[in-house]
């Protein structure tokens, strides 16, 4: 195996998984920071893609411009969409959720492509189903009027967008994933030029404009070339398993930094979208709109905001045993780091309270720290 190619793999991933916790760092709306992210990917891209040379053995097929700018379309509104669902609801929420893009590509291919329904997708189908109702944590009680779908939806919403964007990406042959990539941000700055507040800039402080570039010379340009600099050195299975490093880190930044804990529901949610929505006999169920074979690197409309929609997994049941063990070691980490929080907090309290009566009574102190480890786990 390469381990340089590994490692920028599993960079490239981390990176990827890391995005909405910028985004909100970024201190702008959806709308805004996708334009600051067009607009910082165009030029770090471009001014490599000159540099490097790459547009020297650049094809210009006039018959996928078509395709590229339509793609580029829907990308941009699915980043439009995605960055939303991060300003209304938890990371984990949303990027789960985000990931039930390869289901909608069944589902279409189903209804528009006449694609044969296979009992792969059918269940697919049934536990993203099942799965995107628990992670939403809304109860039955919460949903005529409630505010609280609108994150989820506008997941929902920037998954659907991502589905399309795979399936325009089908059509891209022999254009690079540097050119493709140049064009589409290119077309969003365009695109979102008439829309955008620019007001709000004035208001950003210097770490807000960092973190908003961020994410399109990082999250973007940076991330592209890692992401596109390794394929060809890994195989599938490896590629598989370092695709979980997207979303874990993306669940990680969440509870870590943000605090944000999945209920058991939740976590039972997760279990249900993201394993089944990875595993190799649900991309070959994926319709192909033509015959033509794909080149491995041909577009980064098959290398979601988040990883490849063309990587196998390792298994379903690989799938299952893999997220459930990260996520018990998420709530094994949060605890444990909630409870040495609270003790820390518990001994300080002790010792302004007066050293004399902590050495004197150590027996009263103990029994303080015991009374905090039932609140801790709740």
């Amino acid at each position: 195996m390469n381990r340089a190619a590994f490692i920028k793999l599993t960079i490239a991933m981390a990176i990827f998984g890391s995005i909405g916790y910028f985004s909100r760092l970024s201190g702008l709306p959806s709308l805004e920071l996708v334009f600051v992210r067009c607009v910082s990917a165009t030029v770090f891209l471009t001014l490599y893609w000159l540099i490097s040379g790459k547009f020297k053995q650049e094809h210009f097929p006039k018959k996928e411009y078509t395709a590229i700018i339509i793609g580029g379309v829907f990308l941009v509104l699915n980043w439009i969409f995605f960055f939303a669902s991060f300003e209304r609801t938890a990371i984990t929420i949303a990027v789960s959720i985000y990931n039930l893009a390869p289901i909608i590509v069944l589902v279409i291919g189903w209804l528009f492509f006449k694609d044969r329904v296979k009992l792969v997708g059918v269940l697919a189908l049934f536990l993203a189903f099942v799965g995107t109702v628990l992670i939403s944590g809304i109860r039955p009680s919460q949903l005529p009027g409630s505010g609280s779908l609108t994150g989820p939806i506008y997941a929902l919403i920037a998954a659907s967008l991502y589905a399309l964007v795979i399936l325009t990406g089908k059509y891209i042959q022999h254009a690079s994933p540097y050119l493709v990539t140049i064009i589409q941000t290119f077309i969003g700055v365009f695109m979102l030029l008439p829309f955008v507040h620019y007001q709000l800039y004035a208001d950003l402080s210097a770490s807000n404009w960092f973190y908003s570039i961020l994410t399109g010379v990082v999250h973007t340009g940076i991330v592209y070339l890692l992401f596109y600099g390794s394929l060809r050195d890994l195989s599938t299975p490896v590629i598989s398993a370092l695709t979980y490093v997207d979303p874990l880190v993306a669940i990680l930044t969440d509870v870590l930094l943000i605090g944000f804990f999945p209920s058991l529901l939740q976590t039972a949610g997760i279990l249900m979208i993201l394993p089944p929505c990875r595993t190799p006999s649900l991309y070959n169920a994926i319709p192909q709109p033509h015959e033509a074979q794909p080149r491995e690197d041909r577009s980064p409309c098959l290398a979601s905001a988040h990883g490849s929609a063309q990587q196998l997994s390792l298994g379903p049941l690989v799938n299952y045993i893999t997220w459930g063990l990260s996520l018990h070691s998420i709530a094994v980490m949060t605890a444990s780091f909630k409870m040495s929080q609270a003790l820390s907090q518990s001994a300080f309290v002790a010792i302004s309270g007066g050293k004399r009566r902590m050495m004197r009574s150590p027996i009263k102190v103990t029994s303080m720290f015991r009374s905090k480890q039932p609140c801790l786990m709740a």
